[in-house]
Parts: C-alpha cells; structure tokens; sequence
C-alpha cells in the first residue's frame, strides 16, 4: 500500500500528460512555453528556497558530490569505450550513447520524486547531484562533439558554449543563490517569499505533466542492439554503481544513499535528445532510448521503491 501511495500520484500525472499528448492533436511546439515555465520560473524558485533554509555545513558535502559524479562519469566512460570498441561508434555517435545512458531525468522526474518519497530532507543531496551531473553533460559532450567534428567554429565556439551553459543554466543559478542565502541566513521579505513559494509549488504537478507529454510526442523508430544495453545502463548499472561508491567511501547517510541510488535509477533526460539535435548526432536512439527508458523505468523503479521502502537496500558491505 506504501508503494502505491507513493508511486500512483507520480506516475498517474505522468500518465495524464503521457494520454493527453496522445489524445490531443496539440503540435509539440505547444510545450514551449509550458517548459519556460518549468525550467525557468518554478523549478529555480523551488529550489532556492528549500536550499536557503538549509543548514550551509549540509550544503558543501564535497565527498558526496564526488561520490555521485565519479559513478556517472564511470556509467558514462563505460558506455562510451563499449560504443567506439564494440559498436564501433564515431567519437560523437559513441558521446550521446554515453550521455542517454548517464544523464537521467534529474530535474522534471528527479526533484518531484525525491520530495514525494523522503520529503524536504532529500532537497540538497538530489540538488547537488542535479547540478554536477548537468555539468557532466554541458562539459563532456560538447568537448567530444569537438573532437568528433561535429562543432561549428572549432574549440573557440565549443569552450564559449560550455561557459554560457553553465554560467546562466536556472538550476545551477538557482542553486548558487540558495548557497548564498543559506551562509548570510537570509530570508526574503514575505511578500516575495509567498510568491516564491506559489511557483515552487506548481513545479512538480507540471513538469511530470510536461514529461508525460514530452514522452507521448517522442518519436520512437527502431530497436537496435544499442537500446537494450544503454537501458541496462541508465536503469540498473548506474544505480548499482552509485551505491556501491558511496558505501566504499562511507559516512553518508542513510537517505542521502537511498536518494543517490533513485536519482540514478531515473530514465534518460529529454536533454539528450536536445543535445543530440543541436549536433545531429545519434537522433534515432535518443528519441527511443527516452521513450524506452521512461517506460521501462515505471517497473524499475516501483521496484526500487519496494527495496526502499522495506529497508532492503544494503547499508553495508
């Protein structure tokens, strides 16, 4: 009963955007402004304040940030030797590959989800791992796309895109200004912290609308050898590997670990598809491996939610 508690309100709105996105005959461009207002003026604002009322010692956990970075850099290194080595993959084809089996869905499915099944508690270690794992994606593939070729204007244009994309990312702003208030201890004025608090809380009602419409509109064209095995890595290999960091090093909490395993747990993030058009790169197995994983995922992670829930997760070695 836990398990459907916490798992049909998640997954009936993704459910509701998935069936209204199929339903209606409403163009994908529609989402445009809906996903302004996700990444841009609710999600930010959710995320500041719930970092500003943070103890700031909690906030600089730098072995945890290593922690998870290290384990999706190794998901991502991994999928990317296989891909060039085996499936004999060009470096830029081999980098989205890479990318659509390490970056999950951190920020629409990530963020709601840590919130509906450990509550606020679960704000700053699913946001660091938000923020570093963005970074991965806005650092890594546009310096293999370089490589690759597959970049306009050479290394002066990819190093200028890399600090744009961090520098004004909402998510990573956001973050940093929580930063900043949780040090000073400051609190808005509450006028400004009501209004703060309004778009917060209409973000995760609809970015897993927007999710479940995105997915509904995504494309899906064929399956090749590469789909199952960049699944099993989003899905299973990431997780594992997660957890398995975090118990070698030690001195994590309890849910800090469990909120780890689940954000790694997520399926592939519409960025990657983003990214792999912006190089025209690897279109076909984003579209799909999105699609795949997002389906996939809701048996996955009801899964994970059960081990969760009932204490099965090992804490130890």
């Amino acid at each position: 009963m836990t398990i459907i508690n916490l798992a049909l309100p998640f997954f009936g709105l993704i459910f509701i955007g998935f069936f209204s996105g199929k339903l209606m005959p409403i163009k994908k461009t529609g989402l445009a402004w809906l996903n302004f207002f996700i990444v841009y003026i609710a999600l930010p604002p959710m995320l500041f304040r719930l970092i500003a009322k943070s103890p700031f010692e909690n906030l600089v956990n730098w072995p945890y940030i290593l922690g998870t970075t290290l384990s999706t850099y190794t998901v991502f290194l991994i999928v990317f030797i296989a891909a060039t080595t085996f499936g004999r993959a060009g470096v830029s084809r081999a980098a989205m590959q890479a990318s659509a089996a390490s970056y999950g869905n951190v920020g629409y499915m990530g963020i709601p989800l840590m919130l509906a099944v450990f509550g606020e508690e679960a704000v700053i270690p699913a946001t660091l791992i938000l923020c570093f794992d963005s970074l991965l994606q806005f650092i890594i593939v546009p310096l293999l796309q370089a490589i690759g070729g597959h970049v306009r204007g050479g290394w002066p244009s990819t190093l200028k895109r890399i600090v744009v994309n961090v520098l004004l990312n909402p998510f990573i702003l956001a973050t940093g200004l929580g930063f900043i208030a949780s040090w000073y201890q400051y609190a808005p004025p509450p006028a400004i912290d009501n209004m703060l608090r309004y778009m917060g809380n209409a973000a995760p009602a609809c970015a897993l609308f927007a999710l479940g419409v995105t997915v509904a509109l995504q494309p899906f064209r064929h399956i090749g050898w590469d789909l199952p095995f960049v699944t099993a890595a989003k899905l299973i290999l990431h997780p594992v590997i997660v957890l398995i960091t975090l118990l070698i090093m030690g001195g994590f909490s309890q849910t800090w670990i469990q909120v780890a395993v689940l954000m790694a747990a997520l399926p592939t993030a519409a960025n990657v598809f983003v990214m792999a058009s912006h190089y025209d790169s690897y279109l076909d197995g984003t579209s799909s491996a999105i699609l795949f994983n997002t389906l996939i995922s809701l048996g996955t992670i009801s899964v994970l939610l059960f081990i969760l829930t009932t204490g099965r997760l090992p804490m130890s070695f």
